[in-house]
């Protein structure tokens, strides 16, 4: 009976061009280049395509040839990350599956986390027991990311490289600690305190207002642009929207490519700080929040004024990210809106069909929200303009 070729190797898809196929395996081949990942272009059916798979498969990974038996089963973690799971994120990102920030995020933890700990293990010789005590001595975030990130590569070693071994099949608990992460959530009082303080204050003044009465993330309050704001008029209340449609990322760079597809959107900011927000947005600089030579202002620049004004100000010091969460905490308990309200307004992910396909909130629907729920609870009263 014919040797089968074992069905984890390789891939067999159907190409954009009617009558071909895409092969896809990993193997060395004698190019020079070592074990690596390869792509063919190859017409035919796909019986002939998984047929030609059988054929690479007898010529360069077959079990009978004791050279490429280790080769094929005995793989390096960094060797799955570099030479598999990387091109088949950049694969992701041109399909749209995949945002360039996860994978700046994912290489962090590679760089931090698993390659100083895992980089030259080979993945058949990870005992389950290792990885378990490793993955909890993590902080909660890097624990979860290092385990997902661990999952596809051993994954697509099985797939592509004939890895035989799966160290990260086991259902392994991640850690539930912070690290002591500052969770520390002002209150609205505390938010009111604060803005007496930094209106008018560049660079805080618009990102305050953005953040901590916008829903904004970091990034996401210094991407707008002067043609991105419009003045909203709701219930008599002058509001100011902002439409978030790129951020200004970690590394100090533009970037159109937001967390997820649910993040670009229209945040809508109250009285008094919409009054701030249109003025800058009228005084026809590049950006909305503008380093003075037309250029956009750095996360890294504004978190250090962050610091700076709350040791001027005498206050506590906690991270500008945590305005987020505190404008989540207060207008779900001052202000009443309804938990699924607020996620559309976060730019939040959402399940199900009906949050995703169907139900398409406007700016002016937000601003009628806003409106109706500071009105009645009072919480547009009082205010030092």
């Amino acid at each position: 009976m014919p040797r089968k070729m074992r069905s984890t190797w390789g891939s067999n898809q159907p190409a954009r061009r009617k009558g071909y196929r895409y092969l896809r395996f990993t193997a060395d081949i004698g190019d020079g280049r070592g074990w690596t990942r390869h792509r063919l272009t190859f017409r035919g059916t796909k019986r002939e395509g998984d047929e030609e798979l059988r054929r690479l498969w007898k010529r360069y990974v077959d079990d009978a040839n004791p050279s490429t038996k280790r080769k094929a089963q005995r793989m390096t973690v960094t060797q799955a990350y570099e030479r598999l799971w990387l091109p088949d994120a950049d694969d992701r990102v041109v399909k749209g599956t995949l945002k360039q920030q996860s994978i700046r995020q994912y290489r962090s933890v590679w760089n931090k986390h698993i390659l100083p700990r895992w980089g030259d293990a080979l993945i058949d010789e990870i005992r389950p027991a290792d990885m378990q005590d490793w993955l909890l001595s993590l902080g909660k975030s890097a624990s979860s990311n290092s385990a997902m990130l661990l999952r596809q590569a051993v994954q697509l070693a099985r797939i592509y490289g004939g890895v035989m071994a799966d160290p990260m099949s086991p259902d392994y608990r991640t850690s539930k600690e912070q690290n002591d992460q500052d969770g520390y959530v002002w209150t609205l009082p505390e938010l009111r305190a604060i803005w007496s303080e930094v209106r008018g204050r560049w660079p805080l003044c618009v990102t305050f207002s953005l953040i901590a009465f916008g829903s904004c993330r970091i990034g996401e309050s210094l991407g707008p642009k002067p043609e991105d704001v419009r003045e909203v008029t709701a219930n008599g209340m002058t509001i100011a929207a902002v439409h978030i449609v790129r951020q200004i990322n970690n590394q100090g760079k533009v970037d159109d490519s937001l967390k997820n597809g649910w993040s670009p959107r229209w945040v809508v900011v109250p009285e008094p700080m919409s009054a701030y927000v249109l003025e800058a947005a009228a005084s026809g600089y590049g950006w909305l929040t503008d380093n003075g030579v037309g250029g956009y202002v750095s996360q890294k620049t504004l978190t250090s004024h962050w610091k700076a004004f709350l040791d001027e100000a005498g206050m506590e010091q906690h991270p500008m990210k945590n305005l987020r969460k505190s404008w989540r905490t207060f207008m779900a308990w001052d202000a009443d809106i309804e938990d699924w309200k607020l996620e559309k307004m976060m730019g939040h992910t959402v399940k199900g069909t009906t949050p995703k396909y169907y139900d398409k909130p406007t700016v002016e629907m937000f601003a009628d929200t806003l409106s109706d729920a500071f009105q009645k609870h009072g919480i547009t009263d009082g205010w030092d303009k």
